[in-house]
């Protein structure tokens, strides 16, 4: 695999992009072109609450939401059922994926680091090279995938507005009690 202009411009996009929020244990370096590990420490909290809190407390609801129907308290349809458990076995990936990372990620910034550091040895012109002479389409996907990203929670967020606004006053089936 080449490294290409517009992968390194899509690490830089994701570095500006989420630069305002907590600190993650692995981040990107702009101006060095490196991952950098953040030790456990004070400014990972706010990280772990969200990753270790907040998707607990979601994967608790969903799972209380399936036990809920398997014993007969809720009455869930079956693609109510299906969006559950693809919702949960994203959560339980999400987490495992973090905690891997949070203790294996001293490792994991070495090993990139040192392969770029080897790719720039063996494909000096390519690396550094401004225009591709074809179409680059990892680092098309590679930008895309940051602005959905990005992107996501503004779109989440006006969803779940309007279709509040459109629901109101109808009753939402498949709760009883």
């Amino acid at each position: 695999m080449v490294v290409t202009p517009l992968m390194w411009k899509s690490l830089d996009r994701y570095s500006r992009y989420f630069d305002i929020l907590w600190k993650n244990p692995l981040e990107w370096d702009v101006k060095r072109k490196t991952f950098i590990f953040t030790p456990i420490s004070r400014r990972l909290v706010p990280w772990m609450i969200c990753v270790y809190g907040f998707l607990s407390i979601f994967n608790l609801t969903l799972i209380m939401l399936l036990i809920s129907h398997l014993f007969g308290v809720a009455q869930l349809e079956f693609v109510n059922i299906v969006v559950i458990l693809c919702f949960t076995g994203g959560a339980v990936f999400t987490t495992i994926l973090e905690s891997l990372l949070m203790f294996g990620g001293k490792n994991a910034a070495y090993a990139i680091n040192s392969m770029f550091a080897l790719a720039k040895k063996l494909c000096v012109p390519t690396i550094d090279l401004e225009i591709t002479p074809y179409f680059d389409l990892k680092g098309v996907t590679l930008n895309l995938t940051v602005i959905l990203l990005f992107t996501q929670p503004f779109v989440v967020y006006l969803f779940t507005m309007i279709n509040s606004s459109f629901n109101q006053g109808i009753p939402t089936p498949g709760f009883t009690g």
